[in-house]
């Protein structure tokens, strides 16, 4: 496993590299560490969830660098809604569930929707907008066992599982993010995270 605690462009190159060749990465962010890979490379993916013990039927969500990869990666429906939320809330501890386009039915379970994620950690969205490709990823943990919070315990994990363990301080605060869907029109309100449910409508009706 290699450990980086800084972003430069050798390390940039490096973990590019390693992530092309279906590598794992252990990541901080603003709400819980993370556990990712190429969200489209099979191999990758599959090693994610054998790592995680987790059920293929439980998708993963994609880490992105900018507003602009909805629009790449979606079909975008509620637009108003959708661009009230995006001000307020992204980059942030937000997840937005859409319709998806271009991203493959192996990271999503074959649904037709997919969660994105916009990391308020700069030097996250520095990676990913290095990579040009999404991260797929998920919390940093053992399926069905509780989210590690202890920077022991995570670094003990990733030196287990991990390809490339990131070590840089992101403010993490062991929360998870707040996950809402925006498809059909309609919102629906899935998971209360760091961002409570009665703030996001709150700040929709105004």
């Amino acid at each position: 496993m290699i450990t980086i605690t800084e972003i430069n462009d050798n390390n940039l190159e490096l973990i590019k590299s390693i992530l092309d060749d279906s590598g794992i990465i252990v990541f901080p962010t603003e709400t819980v560490w993370g556990l990712g890979c190429r969200f489209d490379n099979q191999k990758a993916v599959t090693r994610l969830y054998e790592i995680k013990g987790r059920i293929t039927s439980n998708p993963l969500q994609i880490q992105v660098s900018s507003i602009s990869e909805f629009e790449k990666y979606s079909i975008i429906e509620n637009n108003i809604v959708l661009e009230q939320i995006l001000k307020k809330y992204l980059p942030g501890p937000l997840s937005i569930v859409l319709n998806k386009k271009n991203v493959p039915d192996f990271v999503t379970s074959n649904l037709k929707t997919v969660a994105f994620r916009l990391s308020s950690c700069s030097y996250l969205l520095e990676i990913i907008d290095y990579l040009g490709y999404p991260i797929a990823s998920s919390s940093c943990n053992l399926s069905g066992m509780p989210v590690i919070t202890d920077k022991d315990e995570i670094n003990y994990f990733a030196t287990q599982y991990a390809d490339i363990f990131i070590d840089i301080d992101c403010g993490i605060n062991n929360i998870n993010s707040t996950i809402i869907q925006l498809t059909n029109n309609e919102i629906k309100y899935i998971r209360e995270g760091v961002i409570s449910f009665g703030e996001i409508k709150k700040s929709i009706q105004q």
